[in-house]
């Protein structure tokens, strides 16, 4: 089963663009179809089955298992599920890999093999936009297809040697300067330490919640912000990109900023 992971010195033979989007196991057999979110594995048929990429689905052989991702291009992830519900036509259908094709082992063959089948049943295939001999990117060359990504305007890359590894994700990130308006417990091991803070930042309107952050901090600090919370102070985070409802995706504390007043964070670094 494909494993996504970020990437840090692993073998390189392909590069392909990332969507923005959420990833899918579309399994086919005999009594029907699953279409289950990865992590949560939430089946989702019987919403997809009812739009067009229903139609298509049904159509392909019994006994398939492959990993899609469903996106569209400009919409960001976290609409995709209200696409799904109400069977939104901008909603796209890329394959990621193959695990059985037609009762049929597919996770040693080829990419280019997986392109193939792809083309035959009418399903796009993510695009390979570089081969190279296996080899692991420098760091000058991660930063610049960071870079590229954000002068495509693209969510980022993702590389691969072949189909069936792991697939390592090559993302630009932005930092901003918040000012935290709230805070919450941990749960289990930091049940009595700082779980997560609430941030903004000022705009014409008045203070914008940009959500919450609970990654970032060590237990050091957990422990310290429990006892003297960062309530009304500024502090800087790294961030994906902006969600559907203008929250900061994946959202890392990197440090406490004592030189800024939180006047001074202004919406404007968005």
């Amino acid at each position: 089963m494909l494993i996504v992971a970020n990437y840090k010195n692993q073998m390189v033979h392909m590069i392909q663009p990332k969507m923005d989007g959420w990833q899918y196991r579309i399994i086919i057999t005999d009594d029907g179809c699953q279409c289950l979110s990865r992590g949560k594995c939430v089946d989702v048929w019987d919403k997809i089955f009812r739009g067009d990429l229903g139609r298509v689905i049904e159509l392909l052989p019994i006994g398939s298992d492959f990993i899609v991702e469903l996106h569209s291009p400009g919409v960001p992830a976290t609409s995709v599920p209200t696409m799904i519900a109400e069977n939104d036509p901008r909603l796209r259908m890329t394959v990621l890999s193959i695990d059985l094709w037609c009762h049929q082992d597919f996770t040693d063959k080829t990419w280019s093999e997986v392109q193939a089948v792809c083309e035959i049943h009418g399903l796009e295939a993510v695009p390979t936009t570089e081969r190279c001999p296996p080899r692991v990117f420098s760091t000058e060359e991660v930063e610049n297809l960071k870079q590229q990504a954000i002068d495509l305007g693209i969510e980022g890359w993702i590389t691969r040697v072949e189909h069936q590894l792991t697939l390592c994700k090559i993302k630009p990130t932005r930092t901003i300067d918040v000012v935290v308006t709230d805070w919450d417990l941990g749960t289990n091991r930091n049940a009595a330490r700082l779980g997560s803070v609430r941030m903004g930042v000022y705009t014409d309107e008045g203070l914008k919640d940009l959500g919450s952050c609970g990654i970032g901090f060590n237990d050091e600090d957990r422990l310290e912000y429990s006892r003297n919370p960062l309530t009304g102070k500024v502090i800087e985070v790294e961030y994906d990109d902006l969600a559907a409802k203008g929250k900061l995706k994946f959202a890392r504390f990197l440090r406490v900023r004592d030189d800024k007043l939180p006047r001074e964070c202004s919406g404007s670094q968005l």
